[in-house]
């Protein structure tokens, strides 16, 4: 009889249409309280502000991930894939520019204007062929600068046109070609080159003869100073709206009329993108800026009929620098607010349930008293 009845139990098991049975209090089968109404309601606004502060911040990349990457080619890598990479240089992304002037231990500076009887400045660009070019240059306008610098002209509209009597740039309208050019019937990776030279001054008749003596250029020389403003990009991504800053590394050389300074610089690409996809990696590039990669330095003689005495050139090297700013997916988004959801509505159990309980333990016994007096009153009848 009992293995039949086990074996009934068991049987029982199998019914998949059982009735639930509810425990009912004030025709209710949970009890609530008045303090877990406001502790649900405190989670649901903090739930909501999650959401809104999580999406917003989504939609304004304000929590990108920063991944850094530095690729470096060879000139065999780049021949035989045929790649190139180019880019156009203008005040815009490169804003050289040089101070060539005169200090004298009184406080006296004159600028180039007064000294080219003694030295004189040029650029040079030194195209694919490998052709000098000279190019054109004027004193640096406050616009351009301003332009480069990614700093706002609206609060400099008087000094727009304002120039400087010191400093030199290329021409406004001035775009050169640079970068990493193959070419593959010379077997050779072409790079164009920017070069700023300060010379002894030479008569001809372009300057009618009115260059100084050799003794004059030697008194003065050892008060001449060139100030080299090079580009350089910084970035802050800390500031997710803007993390790009662009300033000047400077550098200072006098002149030496027993020698000559010699500066080549490689520059290298910096890339900014930030990923906009939803779902899916989407990476869109945000700018290109170009650093100085690494700068050598020589003195070498002065040979015969050479008036160069100072030469800094520029061209592109063969590292690239990459920051990849990467959003967060949607799924992620939602993953992560489930996870903080479920945190809080542990800790409202928490709390909640202890004082609910106890609140139940209240109405059972009242129900019990009030159900005990009803039966005494029965019998007393």
């Amino acid at each position: 009889m009992e293995t039949l009845k086990k074996i009934e139990q068991f049987f029982v098991y199998f019914d998949i249409y059982g009735h639930k049975v509810d425990f009912y209090i004030n025709s209710q089968t949970v009890v609530k309280s008045k303090l877990g109404a406001t502790i649900s309601l405190f989670i649901y606004a903090v739930c909501l502000y999650l959401f809104i502060n999580n999406w917003r911040s989504w939609l304004e990349y304000k929590d990108l991930q920063t991944i850094t990457s530095t690729q470096s080619f060879s000139l065999e890598e780049l021949l035989n894939a045929n790649q190139s990479y180019i880019y156009y240089f203008d005040y815009h992304n490169y804003n050289l520019y040089y101070v060539l002037d005169a200090e004298y231990p009184d406080g006296t500076d004159l600028p180039y204007e007064d000294i080219q009887k003694y030295f004189v400045q040029s650029f040079v660009y030194v195209n694919a062929s490998g052709v000098e070019m000279n190019l054109d240059f004027n004193n640096c306008l406050v616009r351009t600068r301003n332009a480069f610098l990614l700093q706002s002209n609206e609060d400099l509209e008087s000094y727009n046109e304002t120039c400087s009597n010191f400093d030199v740039c290329l021409q406004q309208n001035s775009e050169l070609l640079m970068g990493l050019i193959s070419s593959i019937p010379d077997g050779e990776i072409q790079q164009p080159s920017i070069i700023y030279r300060v010379s002894k001054c030479q008569n001809s008749s372009m300057n009618n003869y009115s260059c100084a003596s050799e003794a004059d250029m030697a008194a003065i020389s050892k008060y001449v100073r060139i100030q080299s403003s090079i580009p350089k990009s910084l970035y802050d991504f800390n500031n997710p709206s803007n993390p790009r800053k662009r300033s000047f590394d400077y550098s200072y050389n006098h002149m030496d009329l027993s020698s000559k300074k010699v500066l080549t610089g490689t520059l290298i690409p910096v890339y900014l993108y930030t990923d906009h996809g939803y779902v899916y990696d989407d990476y869109v590039l945000d700018s290109v800026d170009f650093n100085v990669d690494t700068m050598q330095y020589e003195t070498l003689n002065i040979d015969t009929g050479d008036a160069v005495l100072f030469e800094q050139t520029f061209f592109m090297g063969l590292n690239q620098q990459i920051y990849y700013r990467k959003n967060e997916k949607i799924n992620t988004i939602i993953s992560n607010f489930g996870g903080m959801v479920n945190v809080l509505l542990i800790i409202g159990k928490m709390i909640c349930y202890s004082y609910n309980f106890l609140l139940l333990k209240h109405k059972l016994i009242n129900i019990s008293f009030s159900n005990l007096d009803k039966n005494d009153r029965e019998v007393l009848k």
